[in-house]
């Protein structure tokens, strides 16, 4: 998803990130139908907020965003979800996925690949 968002500046507001995070982290730590999970997937969230918040000021908001995109994956707690076991990082980074209608990663992997939408250097 960085790799998608870093060559297009102007298509995405990071700002959407940190407000996506903090609904996630409400939203999460509030649902009585996940009790167990949704506290992981809150915890998850919160700590990408930490990082962001001590990020941002050094190396500016849309740099900390990205950082914070390339760690959501580092969040490797499962969780189970409709009887889906998948890591929290990959439960977050897939909500976030949807604030910026990002192509599904085979699509990304596939445009790299073939040398598209390669940024210019």
């Amino acid at each position: 998803m960085v790799a998608w968002l870093r060559p297009r500046p102007g298509d995405w507001d990071p700002y959407l990130v940190t407000a996506g995070l903090g609904v996630l982290a409400e939203a999460r730590e509030d649902s009585p139908e996940w009790p167990f999970e949704g506290k992981i997937l809150a915890r998850g969230t919160v700590q990408l907020l930490r990082l962001y918040e001590r990020l941002a000021p050094v190396i500016g908001v849309r740099e900390a965003v990205l950082a914070v995109l390339a760690a959501t994956p580092m969040l490797v707690h499962p969780v189970t979800i409709d009887g889906t076991t998948l890591n929290g990082g990959t439960w977050i980074l897939d909500r976030l996925r949807a604030l910026f209608l990002v192509p599904p990663v085979e699509e990304t992997d596939d445009a790299e690949a073939s040398g598209d939408d390669q940024p210019a250097t």
